[in-house]
């Protein structure tokens, strides 16, 4: 989990690139009975670990912090330039926006990427992000989008990096509508928001494991698919408690029914 000088420069050309391809597929949406909506709802947890690893676009909480501790000049003496990492409180900051297009198909993706890093010492042991992504693709048969927004911190809780804290949010949305001879004809809409309580991450064993913390979530799933004669909707508002080993328990309020999580493969069973 050791980051070096040219992530730097890597993060930040990196953002724009990243996003076509964490955009959501450009397809009709199958159409879902009310069960199978209550099945997708018991994916909230797995999609909060694909916001934190930045599958949708952002910062990628498996990169980690740590940065080296001196500078030296690269020659062969090694002499040291700085003492004092200069990183404490460098931040990236920028916005984009681009467009293509494919086909019949226009896309735009644009944003904003902050990122500073945090120290407790002289050296870097944390950061805060705060980022958003928005992607478009328009073509006569549809109009699909998707928002991602991170707005957290980390820190580190050992000299190893490989421990680490997070509070914060994250919030996704997608919006996808289908049209036929210019008219709207369905459509597929879903909003989750998690508010993330003292996570704590373990990097011991590679990928993020979260061994303890709670996220609190709202879940809004509305859609309307060509020959449905009503919108179905669905909200839910919940926890989930994180148990370590790629594990947690997702409790659905208003329902009050928990569902063992693997946050791996996005597994549910019901407690």
């Amino acid at each position: 989990m050791k980051l070096n000088y040219t992530r730097i420069i890597l993060t930040a050309a990196a953002v724009v690139f990243f996003y076509t391809a964490c955009k959501k597929s450009e397809t009709k949406p199958d159409a879902k009975t009310l069960s199978a909506i209550d099945t997708s709802n018991t994916k909230i947890a797995f999609n909060l670990m694909q916001g934190l690893s930045g599958a949708y676009g952002g910062t990628n909480i498996n990169d980690g912090i740590k940065a080296e501790s001196n500078i030296t000049n690269g020659q062969n003496n090694g002499a040291i330039v700085f003492k004092k990492v200069p990183l404490c409180g460098f931040a990236i900051d920028t916005t984009f926006n681009t467009k293509t297009k494919s086909a019949d198909t226009n896309k735009t993706f644009f944003g904003n990427f902050k990122f500073v890093y945090t120290c407790s010492t002289d050296r870097p042991d944390g950061y805060r992000t705060h980022d958003s992504v928005v992607s478009v693709a328009v073509s006569p048969l549809l109009k699909n989008s998707f928002t991602a927004a991170q707005d957290y911190t980390v820190k580190a809780l050992d000299t190893t990096y490989k421990l680490v804290s997070t509070n914060g949010s994250i919030l996704s949305i997608t919006d996808n509508a289908i049209y036929k001879d210019g008219f709207s004809v369905g459509y597929d809409y879903n909003y989750n928001s998690y508010t993330l309580h003292g996570l704590k991450i373990d990097f011991t064993k590679g990928s993020a494991d979260i061994i303890t913390g709670v996220a609190e979530f709202k879940s809004t799933t509305s859609y309307l698919h060509p020959g449905d004669k009503q919108v179905t909707e669905v909200s839910n508002t919940g926890t989930i408690t994180f148990l370590g080993n790629h594990k947690a328990r997702l409790h659905l309020n208003e329902k009050n029914k928990s569902y063992s999580v693997n946050l791996l493969t996005g597994g549910v069973t019901a407690i």
